[in-house]
């Protein structure tokens, strides 16, 4: 969701040269900001079929719900790490579990018998 946003609703600066100015730094130039797809569409080696999925999918898009769907997952992302009890502890694959093990006893030593 956040890549189709920034694809096709952010714009973007693209580098076109640096100029270094001695011990003074560089001097950066940048063309135009667009769009990554609007920068394809005016591309002259994007094939036509890859024009033509792009304008497809980009018919379909609404910024305003891509923006709310973000929120609301971000949202419930924050309620499952700030939640007391926590997600239940899964396993990977290799049957080795996610949760923390047991914490060990400590060993007694001269110290803790005097």
């Amino acid at each position: 969701m956040n890549s189709s946003l920034s694809i096709f609703f952010c714009p973007q600066q693209k580098l076109i040269s640096k100029i270094r100015d001695g011990g003074e730094g560089v001097t950066k130039k940048c063309d135009t900001a667009i769009t990554p797809h609007r920068r394809v569409e005016r591309h002259s080696a994007a094939r036509a079929e890859d024009k033509a999925i792009l304008a497809v999918a980009y018919t379909g898009l609404n910024p305003a719900a891509i923006q709310r769907q973000i929120q609301a997952l971000t949202a419930e992302l924050l309620t499952l790490t700030t939640a007391k009890s926590g997600p239940t502890p899964s396993t990977s694959r290799h049957g080795r579990s996610y949760a923390h093990p047991r914490p060990r006893q400590r060993s007694k030593t001269r110290a803790h018998l005097a």
